[in-house]
């Protein structure tokens, strides 16, 4: 389980950073794993018989060895709709540089160092990380290739 101490420090960072309301948060049951933490419904373990078997009880929604964490590309995507806050819409040249797998020069110097929220055309696609005036993303090299070149 995920200490009371680590969850709020989470809320807070997420609240502080994205915006996040508090309450969303903390509407879900947290486990931390030996690097990751863990969100999944509070009721869940009402629907699992003890002898069945769960590969995975839940979303990983951040890479716990980061300082402070990382939210994963999957939970951005699910809940980047409530993230207000150090968010970037990418143009075009943006997106390009993105999928290029290169920096997008100079965005960077509008936002604090650290993670921001990559968006286009509205849709929450991942982190990006503040390096200086650049920003680099964070989305898996996996993910990109799934995007369609429509998108653009």
């Amino acid at each position: 389980m995920l200490s009371n101490d680590e969850l709020d420090g989470l809320v807070q960072y997420m609240e502080t950073r994205f915006g996040l309301e508090p309450a969303f948060l903390h509407q879900f049951s947290w486990e931390k794993s030996a690097r990751d933490f863990w969100m999944m419904p509070k009721d869940l373990l009402q629907f699992s018989p003890q002898d069945s078997f769960i590969e995975k009880r839940g979303l990983r929604a951040f890479n716990g060895d980061k300082n402070p964490p990382k939210p994963t590309t999957v939970f951005i995507q699910r809940f980047g709709r409530m993230l207000n806050k150090n968010v970037i819409d990418l143009t075009t040249q943006q997106f390009q540089l993105i999928l290029d797998k290169k920096l997008i020069p100079n965005l960077g110097r509008e936002h604090d160092k650290g993670f921001v929220i990559l968006k286009r055309h509205g849709f929450a696609l991942g982190c990006g990380f503040v390096r200086g005036e650049d920003i680099e993303s964070q989305i898996p090299v996996r993910m990109l290739h799934t995007i369609s070149p429509k998108f653009l």
